[in-house]
């Protein structure tokens, strides 16, 4: 079992994991709430009352950087997180032994077939300690079992080795390099289930 994480920025009270029941901290850890939960591990449906949390962590500048390069709004959280594409995005707030240590969502894919993408970020200083690695593997068992997606796909920009070994150790393979105009160069890559 590997050590609990701790905040090296108090983005969380200490005692969030007896508070987290409740009105005060607004997420709800059960599986009646939509979490998706393995043992420690729970991915929690965002919230909107949960908007301060995400904007302390999406405000960090490890984590921007990669993933859109400057900090959001409150107005941008509550639309790509938040609710505001409920019909095609499901966002969970990664919560690992009373603490909350990143975004995973799923989005069903623009083409309108059977599969969609996942996207996570995580605090920096939650990362390499193997929660984010239970989670995409969590979030993929769900779509592909629960929604009956064919198809799960991610793609970290062709310049980040960290998150495309992040990836692949997920179990997710390179497909093919993508030249798009509107962003830099990404790695597509395709779910494929560990080997047990």
């Amino acid at each position: 079992m590997s050590s609990p994480l701790r905040s090296a920025n108090n983005w969380l009270p200490g005692d969030a994991a007896t508070s987290l029941i409740g009105q005060q901290y607004c997420w709800h850890v059960d599986i009646g709430s939509g979490a998706l939960i393995d043992g420690d591990l729970a991915l929690v449906p965002a919230q909107q009352c949960g908007l301060p949390r995400l904007r302390r962590l999406l405000e960090q500048p490890d984590v921007y950087r990669d993933w859109g390069g400057s900090p959001l709004s409150d107005a941008e959280i509550t639309y790509k997180y938040l609710g505001g594409r409920a019909d095609t995005v499901q966002a969970y707030v990664v919560h690992h032994r009373g603490t909350d240590l990143g975004l995973v969502l799923y989005h069903v894919a623009d083409d309108g077939g059977e599969g969609g993408g996942m996207d996570m970020v995580l605090a920096v200083y939650a990362r390499r300690a193997g929660v984010g690695t239970r989670a995409a593997r969590l979030v993929a068992a769900h779509v592909t079992t629960q929604l009956g997606w064919h198809r799960l796909t991610v793609d970290p920009d062709a310049s980040n080795d960290s998150a495309i070994h992040f990836w692949r150790r997920a179990g997710f393979q390179p497909v093919s390099i993508v030249n798009d105009p509107d962003r830099s160069p990404y790695w597509l890559m395709q779910w494929h289930p560990p080997s047990p």
